[in-house]
């Protein structure tokens, strides 16, 4: 739930149009996903500040992230550990909030506390996503603080996000960490259009399928994972080009696919880009409700 008071060959000049506005779209999203790890942290080194009181959800527990005194990436926020901006329901379902407190914006991510892998990710929110202010970003995603070097943070992420537009209809991010700056690593980024409100209206479901050979992304109307319910999918398969990720001027090994290590953690976060500043546009509120998570190792 969001709630502002609650919580070819040929010249063709229209395709070359419509593709530079394609890329400068994915400059400016990859540009804020830097943001979103380290330009502002080193928290690709550094163990990530955590609450003295873990939440339990969807039956593991899971650390509250928080830098109440100092800028923390993603987006230059504060994150609290707050009950009244993070906590857990009578139904079991997770809030996230982005609240104001004393003329000062926080976040909030939570971090599993049980490792993941390989296995299939299920993420279930309940909510109008379409009715987040430009600026806001909901994040359901993988992060290793110890891989750098050889995976690059095992990132893989799916994000909700208009990335500063009001108007933009490119909704659901997919991506597979790195995917670079200068030059943009397009293979490794999908933006998915979301002209149909209904389809994000409610509750929706989004899987990230991680295979040593392949990741999958889904996304779906309500709970059924089932073809009628699809809203959109993505695979990214190793027959593309190994990249690495340059961070802090420190530039990790060539891969294709992360491994995820022995200290990869699913991560949900909830922040805004610049968000210290001036909070969410509209200077209102913002909550979002996650129903459930459950991760399937493979076998």
């Amino acid at each position: 739930m969001f709630n502002h008071t609650l919580g070819s060959k040929a010249v063709n000049f229209k395709r070359i149009h419509c593709d530079t506005l394609k890329l400068t779209r994915i400059v400016v999203i990859a540009l804020l996903l830097l943001t979103h790890k380290n330009v502002w942290s080193v928290e690709g080194t550094h163990v990530t500040n955590k609450s003295d009181f873990p939440l339990k959800f969807s039956e593991i527990f899971w650390d509250i992230k928080e830098y109440e005194t100092i800028q923390w990436g993603p987006g230059r926020n504060y994150f609290s550990s707050d009950p009244d901006h993070i906590w857990v329901d009578n139904d079991g379902a997770l809030h996230l909030s982005i609240s104001e407190r004393n003329g000062k914006w926080y976040s909030t991510e939570v971090i599993s506390q049980q490792p993941v892998g390989y296995g299939t990710y299920t993420f279930t929110i309940e909510g109008d996503l379409k009715k987040l202010p430009g600026n806001v970003t909901l994040g359901l995603f993988t992060w290793n603080e110890r891989s750098f070097q050889e995976a690059g943070n095992s990132e893989l992420d799916i994000e909700i996000s208009k990335w500063g537009n009001e108007i933009e209809t490119q909704l659901i991010s997919y991506a597979v960490q790195p995917i670079g700056s200068d030059p943009i690593y397009e293979e490794r980024v999908r933006r998915i259009e979301v002209n149909d409100s209904i389809l994000l209206n409610g509750t929706s479901t989004h899987v990230i399928i991680w295979k040593p050979n392949q990741i999958d992304w889904r996304s779906y109307r309500g709970t059924e994972k089932v073809k009628r319910n699809l809203i959109a999918e993505w695979k990214f398969s190793d027959d593309n080009p190994g990249r690495s990720k340059v961070e802090n001027n420190t530039r990790s090994n060539v891969f294709v696919i992360p491994e995820p290590g022995n200290n990869t953690h699913a991560r949900i976060n909830f922040w805004v880009q610049e968000g210290s500043f001036h909070g969410p546009i509209g200077g209102l509120r913002q909550e979002v409700k996650i129903k459930s998570f459950k991760f399937e190792p493979s076998h």
